[in-house]
């Protein structure tokens, strides 16, 4: 009997994809998270991701530790952090709660599909699940979707 598939390295796979595609430091902290949690390897590119974060920290506490009484860097700086951590993209987790979104809007729309609906219909049916978005973006995450499954992407519309 052949081995089941590790679920947790095609998520580490996806998320580290993610990463590659979007440049959403989320993805990179979703994958090393699991592979760390999990005792999977890092992938580099996600490794990469997170030495350069820690290397962010570890400027602005130098730079606290290193200044005396009265300097400007001597409180810690909450909005160093997080543009080091956004890394030029704008809300990280908003964009990845729209991107999962997505994914299982078109799921759904896949599901129902392959159950013989058209596609129409099974956009229809998904709106009528109220997902916080109306026909015509259903049409583009459907497109767009289906436009990754020809491109050989291993994930649906990430």
């Amino acid at each position: 009997m052949a081995p089941l598939p590790d679920l947790i390295e095609a998520e580490i796979v996806a998320a580290t994809e993610s990463f590659v595609r979007t440049k959403n430091p989320t993805y990179a902290a979703l994958a090393y998270s699991l592979a760390r949690k999990h005792q999977h390897p890092v992938p580099e590119v996600v490794q990469s991701e997170i030495d350069r974060f820690i290397g962010c920290i570890a400027d602005v506490a130098e730079r606290i530790t290193m200044s005396g009484l009265g300097s400007r860097h001597r409180d810690f700086q909450g909005a160093e952090l997080y543009a080091a951590w956004r890394n030029g993209i704008d809300n990280p987790m908003g964009a990845l709660r729209r991107e999962h979104r997505d994914d299982l809007i078109f799921d759904e729309i896949t599901r129902r599909v392959d159950r013989g609906l058209k596609v129409t219909a099974a956009r229809a049916a998904v709106l009528k699940m109220k997902p916080g978005v109306d026909d015509e973006s259903l049409k583009r995450i459907w497109k767009r979707g289906k436009r990754a499954d020809c491109n050989g992407s291993s994930v649906a519309i990430r």
